[in-house]
């Protein structure tokens, strides 16, 4: 009875954990969370330099940071994801690219 209560309780804890480890490494993935880096990573995107792109509204989030991105006087909603980089222009949804 008693390693079976003990499996009861592995059971229990592993999807704890789980989530735990998949945190951190959200965390490293999405390290993108300075203006700068932000801006940068943008910038590989759009395939310009850093000075053609400005970023606002910065928001983070467990998997990803959000935020608005200004290039060449057009406005886009991006999103970096596990270290990846989407824009879209305002009223399309990002998640279905």
């Amino acid at each position: 009875m008693n390693l079976f209560l003990r499996l009861i309780s592995l059971t229990a804890i592993a999807p704890i954990l789980s989530l735990s480890g998949c945190a951190a490494v959200a965390g490293v993935m999405n390290g993108a969370t300075n203006e700068d880096a932000i801006a940068a990573k943008t910038a590989t995107y759009f395939n310009t330099d850093r000075a053609h792109i400005s970023v606002t509204d910065i928001g983070g989030w467990l998997h990803e940071t959000t935020y608005k991105a200004t290039y060449k006087g057009s406005t886009y909603n991006c999103s970096i994801v596990y270290g990846s980089v989407v824009c879209t222009r305002p009223g399309e949804d990002f998640h279905n690219r």
